[in-house]
């Protein structure tokens, strides 16, 4: 009964990571949703309440995606509302603590509100999860880099 259960136990490793491949990840389904792709180009043109219009009737379907609370937090700072837009980065992270972008936009609404310390340590972490040059640690770098400059602060070691 061991061995049969180590047999299993080897197969379930070995096989696990081409099983993940065959099965679609549920952010495939959400990146096809038109209401996701909407929201998307409703960020980019700055329209974030309607984007965050999109982003909300995707709840339903998306409660477990991280991404979908990442954006819909990143659209609630850009309309000043940090004390909701805080609750979904965590919601967010507490889904995928290692999402970049949700790592990214905390970071910035950690800067907004003066806390660079905290800032820093999303940096940190996405330099740990990403390395440097990945676009979401540059654009927290960037934005934390300016409030510095801004406000004659030196950055830490």
């Amino acid at each position: 009964m061991k061995r049969l259960s180590a047999m299993l136990l080897l197969v379930a490793v070995v096989a696990a990571p081409q099983l993940a491949h065959t099965i679609p990840h549920p952010s495939i389904a959400l990146e096809a949703e038109a209401e996701y792709q909407s929201a998307k180009e409703k960020i980019k043109a700055q329209d974030f309440i309607g984007a965050h219009r999109h982003l909300t009737t995707l709840l339903g379907d998306y409660s477990n995606q991280a991404e979908v609370y990442s954006l819909l937090g990143f659209t609630l700072r850009k309309t000043g509302r940090f004390e909701e837009a805080l609750q979904h980065y965590t919601r967010a992270l507490s889904l995928d603590a290692r999402h970049l972008g949700a790592n990214e936009y905390l970071g910035e609404l950690h800067v907004e509100l003066g806390q660079l310390d905290l800032a820093h340590e999303r940096l940190r972490f996405l330099h740990s999860v990403c390395g440097q040059d990945c676009e979401e640690a540059r654009d927290l770098a960037a934005v934390i880099a300016a409030a510095e400059a801004s406000s004659g602060r030196k950055p830490p070691p």
